[in-house]
């Protein structure tokens, strides 16, 4: 079991009300969630592009390359930059 120091009787909450163990639990709970979510879109992506290259499909065309190419400078989802 590790130590984990309480922070001084005085000491100021954060921003959102928590003390800093608190907070550190609470980033570490939602790393967890994005990454589960990774995880699934992950597998998800991975199913597609397997079912486009049994179908004889090409399995990444000129558009998903420009599509990740808006992604990636911020013009997906109508961002204006």
């Amino acid at each position: 079991m590790s130590y984990i120091p309480k922070p001084p009787a005085g000491a100021p909450p954060s921003a959102h009300g928590a003390r800093p163990h608190e907070e550190e639990i609470e980033i570490s709970y939602r790393r967890r969630i994005l990454h589960g979510k990774i995880d699934i879109l992950r597998a998800e992506l991975v199913n597609r592009l397997r079912r486009k290259h049994e179908g004889g499909e090409e399995v990444i065309s000129g558009a998903d390359v420009q599509r990740l190419t808006d992604i990636l400078t911020g013009k997906a989802m109508g961002e204006t930059g």
